[in-house]
């Protein structure tokens, strides 16, 4: 997964996917199913390690063309698989987690050890004993 690399701060943590492919007798394949990961990224405040948590529930349909989406229900994400092609379910976890990981990664105020904010927010403890 090297789009999702790229966004990581190193490879220690995990990620594991359960899957469900299914059909509904309306000619329509789905997936459905669940990723969880731990993942370090970088917190943008401190720039040191920050171990996220993601859950993510998906829930997608397969389709050969653009034409078929208004034929799905709202909550199936969809999926152009054309006949001749090869579906990835790499390229399909790593998607659900690049668009599950925070825009802005960063430990909450007050726990970043090095970071600007911390280093304000001690001063103003200070100031105020």
């Amino acid at each position: 997964m090297p789009r999702l690399a790229y966004e990581l701060l190193d490879q220690k943590g995990y990620a594991q996917a359960k899957l469900k492919f299914d059909y509904d007798g309306k000619d329509r394949y789905f997936i459905q199913g669940k990723i969880e990961a731990c993942l370090n990224l970088t917190c943008q405040r401190c720039l040191h390690g920050l171990m996220t948590t993601i859950d993510s529930i998906i829930q997608v349909g397969l389709m050969v063309s653009l034409s078929e989406i208004p034929l799905w229900p709202d909550e199936y994400e969809p999926w152009i698989v054309k006949p001749a092609e090869t579906a990835s379910l790499w390229s399909l976890v790593e998607e659900e987690l690049l668009l599950s990981i925070p825009i802005v990664a960063r430990h909450p105020v007050g726990e970043c050890t090095k970071g600007e904010i911390y280093q304000l927010v001690e001063l103003y403890r200070k100031e105020i004993r």
